[in-house]
């Protein structure tokens, strides 16, 4: 087998054709949740906390299925974790429980 090949870069930056590539995905589709969540998790990987916060606040406030919303919670929830704001995370987790 061999390697594959490295992953190219739009902007200098590793990792940039795939967020580039997410970016179009969200765009286009909003409600789409892996890429949404996908996306927020490059942005705090670069620890563009801000972006992946406002990324995920935005897609909150479509009409999702609870399945979903679950999703974005709990990626909601790590972004929290990865901020140190541990009541806020767990506070987060217990409403997707509880319901």
């Amino acid at each position: 087998m061999g390697m594959a090949a490295p992953e190219r870069e739009v902007d200098g930056r590793p990792g940039s054709a795939a967020r580039a590539m997410l970016e179009a995905l969200v765009a286009s589709a909003p409600n789409n949740v892996s890429a949404v969540v996908r996306l927020a998790q490059l942005h705090t990987d670069e620890n563009h906390l801000d972006a992946a916060s406002e990324l995920l606040e935005n897609t909150l406030k479509l009409k999702l299925k609870k399945p979903e919303q679950e999703q974005v919670l709990l990626a909601k929830a790590a972004l929290l974790l990865r901020q140190s704001d541990w009541e806020a995370a767990r506070k987060l987790c217990d409403s997707v429980l509880k319901e």
